[in-house]
Protein backbone atom coordinates (compact mmCIF):
# COMPACT_ATOMS: atom_id res chain seq x y z
CA UNK A 1 0.00 0.00 0.00
CA UNK A 2 1.70 3.34 -0.80
CA UNK A 3 1.71 6.00 1.81
CA UNK A 4 0.46 9.55 1.31
CA UNK A 5 4.37 10.70 1.50
CA UNK A 6 5.02 8.67 -1.88
CA UNK A 7 1.73 9.80 -3.33
CA UNK A 8 3.21 13.31 -2.93
CA UNK A 9 6.55 12.23 -4.12
CA UNK A 10 4.93 10.63 -7.06
CA UNK A 11 2.68 13.67 -8.01
CA UNK A 12 5.26 16.10 -8.17
CA UNK A 13 8.28 13.93 -10.04
CA UNK A 14 10.35 14.23 -6.73
CA UNK A 15 12.99 10.98 -7.49
CA UNK A 16 13.60 9.00 -4.30
CA UNK A 17 14.19 6.03 -3.03
CA UNK A 18 12.32 4.56 0.11
CA UNK A 19 14.23 2.22 1.84
CA UNK A 20 12.47 -0.87 4.79
CA UNK A 21 14.41 -1.65 7.34
CA UNK A 22 14.39 -2.54 11.28
CA UNK A 23 12.70 0.04 13.22
CA UNK A 24 15.70 2.42 13.90
CA UNK A 25 14.95 4.70 17.35
CA UNK A 26 17.57 6.77 17.35
CA UNK A 27 20.72 8.59 14.83
CA UNK A 28 23.23 6.46 16.27
CA UNK A 29 20.59 3.35 15.62
CA UNK A 30 20.13 4.56 12.23
CA UNK A 31 24.10 5.04 11.44
CA UNK A 32 23.77 1.37 11.24
CA UNK A 33 21.80 1.42 8.61
CA UNK A 34 22.84 0.70 4.80
CA UNK A 35 21.80 3.24 1.75
CA UNK A 36 22.97 2.74 -1.97
CA UNK A 37 24.00 6.54 -1.89
CA UNK A 38 26.08 8.60 0.56
CA UNK A 39 23.57 9.99 2.98
CA UNK A 40 23.50 13.14 5.01
CA UNK A 41 22.38 12.07 8.36
CA UNK A 42 20.24 14.14 10.19
CA UNK A 43 18.66 14.72 13.69
CA UNK A 44 15.53 15.91 14.19
CA UNK A 45 14.42 17.69 17.37
CA UNK A 46 11.02 18.48 18.52
CA UNK A 47 10.76 21.13 20.70
CA UNK A 48 7.74 23.36 22.61
CA UNK A 49 7.62 26.41 24.77
CA UNK A 50 7.15 26.73 28.44
CA UNK A 51 3.03 27.15 28.03
CA UNK A 52 3.17 24.22 25.19
CA UNK A 53 1.46 27.29 22.94
CA UNK A 54 4.15 26.52 20.38
CA UNK A 55 6.11 23.90 18.75
CA UNK A 56 8.85 23.24 16.96
CA UNK A 57 10.50 20.87 14.42
CA UNK A 58 14.68 21.24 13.71
CA UNK A 59 16.13 19.33 11.38
CA UNK A 60 19.88 19.69 11.61
CA UNK A 61 23.10 17.56 10.18
CA UNK A 62 23.91 15.52 12.49
CA UNK A 63 27.17 16.56 13.74
CA UNK A 64 26.00 19.97 14.24
CA UNK A 65 26.56 21.18 17.84
CA UNK A 66 24.38 23.74 18.79
CA UNK A 67 22.21 24.72 22.12
CA UNK A 68 18.42 24.62 23.20
CA UNK A 69 19.47 28.69 24.16
CA UNK A 70 20.52 29.50 20.83
CA UNK A 71 17.32 27.56 19.51
CA UNK A 72 15.15 29.77 21.32
CA UNK A 73 16.61 33.01 20.72
CA UNK A 74 15.95 31.97 16.71
CA UNK A 75 12.62 31.44 17.28
CA UNK A 76 12.22 34.69 19.60
CA UNK A 77 10.99 31.86 22.80
CA UNK A 78 12.49 32.93 26.22
CA UNK A 79 13.41 28.70 26.71
CA UNK A 80 12.58 25.99 24.88
CA UNK A 81 12.44 21.97 25.79
CA UNK A 82 12.16 18.35 24.01
CA UNK A 83 8.18 18.03 23.90
CA UNK A 84 7.01 15.01 25.48
CA UNK A 85 5.64 11.69 23.58
CA UNK A 86 2.07 13.15 24.34
CA UNK A 87 2.64 16.04 22.88
CA UNK A 88 4.40 14.25 19.81
CA UNK A 89 1.58 12.12 18.99
CA UNK A 90 -1.09 15.06 19.93
CA UNK A 91 0.29 17.53 17.22
CA UNK A 92 1.86 15.26 14.72
CA UNK A 93 0.94 11.65 15.04
CA UNK A 94 4.03 9.89 15.66
CA UNK A 95 5.61 8.13 18.39
CA UNK A 96 9.77 8.73 19.19
CA UNK A 97 11.88 7.70 17.07
CA UNK A 98 9.81 8.54 13.98
CA UNK A 99 9.78 12.64 14.45
CA UNK A 100 10.82 14.23 10.99
CA UNK A 101 10.25 16.87 8.57
CA UNK A 102 8.24 14.84 6.52
CA UNK A 103 5.92 14.72 9.56
CA UNK A 104 4.54 17.79 7.82
CA UNK A 105 1.50 15.27 6.36
CA UNK A 106 0.44 14.88 9.84
CA UNK A 107 0.52 18.75 10.67
CA UNK A 108 -3.75 19.22 10.45
CA UNK A 109 -3.75 22.64 12.06
CA UNK A 110 -0.65 23.88 10.96
CA UNK A 111 0.90 25.15 14.20
CA UNK A 112 4.39 23.86 13.63
CA UNK A 113 7.24 25.89 13.05
CA UNK A 114 9.65 23.95 10.90
CA UNK A 115 13.23 25.08 10.59
CA UNK A 116 15.80 23.18 8.64
CA UNK A 117 19.36 23.78 8.03
CA UNK A 118 20.37 25.23 4.98
CA UNK A 119 23.25 22.65 4.67
CA UNK A 120 20.21 20.22 4.29
CA UNK A 121 18.20 21.71 1.54
CA UNK A 122 21.57 21.53 -0.97
CA UNK A 123 22.42 17.63 0.10
CA UNK A 124 21.79 15.39 -2.98
CA UNK A 125 21.10 12.70 -0.63
CA UNK A 126 18.48 13.49 2.97
CA UNK A 127 17.36 10.56 4.74
CA UNK A 128 13.83 11.30 6.36
CA UNK A 129 11.59 8.77 8.17
CA UNK A 130 7.69 9.07 6.77
CA UNK A 131 5.79 8.85 10.05
CA UNK A 132 7.26 5.53 10.61
CA UNK A 133 10.82 4.03 11.80
CA UNK A 134 11.46 1.27 10.06
CA UNK A 135 11.14 3.29 6.39
CA UNK A 136 12.94 5.77 5.02
CA UNK A 137 12.73 7.79 2.43
CA UNK A 138 15.99 9.19 0.16
CA UNK A 139 15.43 12.29 -1.82
CA UNK A 140 17.55 15.44 -2.68
CA UNK A 141 17.52 17.96 0.15
CA UNK A 142 15.94 20.59 -2.70
CA UNK A 143 12.82 19.23 -2.63
CA UNK A 144 11.98 20.12 1.10
CA UNK A 145 10.28 23.46 0.19
CA UNK A 146 8.55 21.82 -2.79
CA UNK A 147 6.70 19.42 -0.06
CA UNK A 148 6.16 22.43 2.69
CA UNK A 149 4.35 24.23 -0.20
CA UNK A 150 2.64 21.14 -0.60
CA UNK A 151 1.08 21.03 2.63
CA UNK A 152 0.51 25.00 2.66
CA UNK A 153 3.20 25.25 5.53
CA UNK A 154 3.82 29.08 6.18
CA UNK A 155 6.29 28.53 8.78
CA UNK A 156 8.96 27.05 6.83
CA UNK A 157 12.74 28.51 7.99
CA UNK A 158 15.97 27.83 6.82
CA UNK A 159 18.73 28.71 8.73
CA UNK A 160 22.82 28.50 9.23
CA UNK A 161 24.45 27.08 12.54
Amino acid sequence: MMNSIQKVFDTYQIPYHLYEHPPVFTVEEAKNLVFDEEILEIKNLFLRNKKKSAYYLFSLREDTIISLEKLAIMTDEKKLSFASKEDLWAELKVTPGAVSILNVANDRNKMIYYYVEKAITTHPAVAFHPNRNDQTFVFHGEYLEKLMNHYQIKQFYLFES
